[in-house]
């Protein structure tokens, strides 16, 4: 029952531990429709990612500086990150299904299989529980559990992968805290007196 609700707003937590570093990151992110719209705190400064597909546009902004750079949306373009875009790293991604995904693999896996486990609560809500185990050629397995929302049309409120096979045992867990469904148009403009640049790295 994958999926999410057309208008809700989130705080997003992930966490990574490979036994040896435990890395934690957070944002914010918003959905209206099409809309989509994520906040984070990078070297001290508030960034800003608003993606909008019905003006073929993707903006990001700085609220400190008061700026914004513009990008556009060409065909099938997602917010695979922001690298490309404004030369940031290390943050999060806006695409929910990149959220849930702990790792991205260059090969197909070779055997993949799910399990509905018991339902369970997670922040006063019940959810369904699904285990899934994916092995691929190289001995590596990943294996996750998801914790979908009904009431929240499928969310994954939370998930927690985990690999063995590899060089090091990796555990990555997501967490969607203080969700909301009361998301409004005006989170996704650019706020008056904000001035457009060409990037926002600081040379």
């Amino acid at each position: 029952m994958p999926g999410e609700p057309v208008n809700y707003s989130a705080m997003i937590s992930r966490t990574y531990d490979d036994g040896t570093k435990k890395v934690v990151t957070v944002s914010r992110v918003a959905r209206l429709g099409e809309m989509l719209r994520e906040q984070w705190s990078e070297n001290g400064e508030t960034f800003v990612s608003i993606w909008r597909p019905e003006l073929g546009k993707v903006y990001l902004l700085c609220l400190e500086r008061r700026v914004y750079v513009e990008s556009e949306l060409n065909g099938d373009w997602k917010p695979e990150g922001r690298s490309a875009m404004t030369g940031l790293s290390g943050v999060p991604r806006l695409d929910p299904d990149a959220v849930d995904r702990a790792f991205d693999y260059e090969d197909p896996p070779e055997h993949e299989e799910t399990d509905e486990l018991p339902e369970e609560t997670i922040d006063g809500r019940q959810c369904r529980v699904f285990l899934q185990r994916t092995v691929f050629a190289n001995g590596l397995i990943e294996t996750t559990r998801t914790f979908r929302s009904p009431e929240l049309e499928g969310l994954a409120v939370r998930v927690e992968s985990e690999t063995e096979g590899g060089p090091s045992r990796i555990k990555i867990l997501t967490e969607r805290r203080e969700v909301k469904t009361d998301v409004t148009n005006d989170q996704f403009e650019i706020p008056t007196g904000f001035k457009r640049v060409d990037s926002l790295v600081l040379r």
